[in-house]
């Protein structure tokens, strides 16, 4: 079960910025992560024939 909260920051409070900048960077390790992962898992299914035993 996950516990999430929502909050609404307007773009004139004082912490928008570092919120807009942290979301932005969370999103883009996140993508990062799965990328090198799927990448990862691909080749190592493509080189099984290749792979001693």
């Amino acid at each position: 079960m996950y516990r999430t909260r929502q909050y609404r920051i307007s773009k004139n409070h004082i912490l928008y910025d570092y919120c807009r900048d942290i979301c932005r960077s969370s999103a883009i390790l996140y993508n990062r992560a799965n990328f090198i992962l799927r990448q990862y898992s691909s080749s190592v299914d493509s080189m099984a024939g290749f792979k001693p035993l």
